[in-house]
């Protein structure tokens, strides 16, 4: 019986030992990212499956819920629509995001079609955090009061805002460290937060851009918006509204053919 090559088997130990520690710096890492120390990671990978199929389960329920309180059938929903929805769905852990992964599920079973919900809805929904996702619902609820009983403005996209009513809002919304971000003075601008809480402002502007959920308004007379210091004016984009629509519960009163009605405005984009 031939002898075992030492330098193979030197290899075979370094390779052992390698895979062994790389294991350990994987698991290592893992349990901190997920707060199971002291597990396995086939353990941990496999809590994490069994998170996702909760989280999805808690959402199909949440439907269930806001479907029957609507008082409305489900119909099959497109499969383009329906795993984006699930996938999405069984990765959010926050309870008020999951509330709108409820809602767009609810809204895509609705026969009616009151509340249309498009393939790309999901996608929009799962890049956004729960950040900008109060903001979108809290900006979106200034702008159907506006247009309540308006005899001019009956769309939401066609309310305007100033950059420093956004970043007035963002601080209301308690998302800052610093009591203002629109007009600060010298000093408040010079506060230890103040940079970190307008970076994170600018951030959230940028992410609900990307989407075109919001858009920056160009007056007709563009060179003025070019001046130096002058302000910057944004409105909801028309796919901005329908977004925010499609994740809240469907209305119990909204029925086919409806017209006019006060929670779903209709009307004109800006000029």
């Amino acid at each position: 019986m031939a002898s075992p090559d030492p330098i193979q088997s030197a290899f075979a130990g370094i390779a052992k030992e390698l895979i062994s520690v790389t294991l350990k710096q994987a698991e290592d890492f893992l349990a901190a990212a997920t707060g199971q120390e002291g597990k396995s990671a086939g353990t941990m990978l496999g809590n994490l499956l069994r998170r996702k199929k909760h989280n999805a389960i808690n959402v199909i329920a949440a439907a269930e819920r806001a479907r029957r309180e609507a008082g409305v059938t489900v119909t099959k929903i497109p499969l383009r629509i329906l795993q984006p929805v699930l996938d999405g769905a069984s990765i959010e852990d926050d309870p008020d995001i999951q509330a709108r992964w409820a809602c767009l599920l609810t809204n895509a079973a609705d026969p009616r079609e009151v509340t249309p919900v498009s393939p790309m809805f999901p996608f929009i929904l799962r890049d956004l955090g729960p950040r900008e996702v109060k903001f979108l619902d809290a900006l979106h609820a200034i702008c159907v009061q506006k247009v309540i009983g308006d005899t001019v403005f009956k769309r939401v996209s066609q309310i305007l805002f100033r950059q420093g009513d956004l970043k007035d809002l963002f601080v209301k919304l308690g998302f800052t460290r610093v009591p203002k971000l629109s007009s600060a003075t010298f000093e408040e601008q010079h506060l230890p937060d103040f940079d970190r809480d307008q970076n994170a402002f600018y951030l959230l502007l940028d992410l609900i851009r990307n989407h075109d959920l919001v858009r920056e308004h160009i007056p007709p007379d563009f060179a003025q918006a070019l001046v130096p210091g002058h302000e910057r004016v944004y409105h909801f984009t028309e796919l901005g509204d329908a977004f925010v629509r499609a994740c809240q519960p469907p209305n119990v009163s909204e029925r086919p053919g409806a017209s006019e009605h006060f929670d779903n405005p209709r009307g004109r984009t800006p000029e």
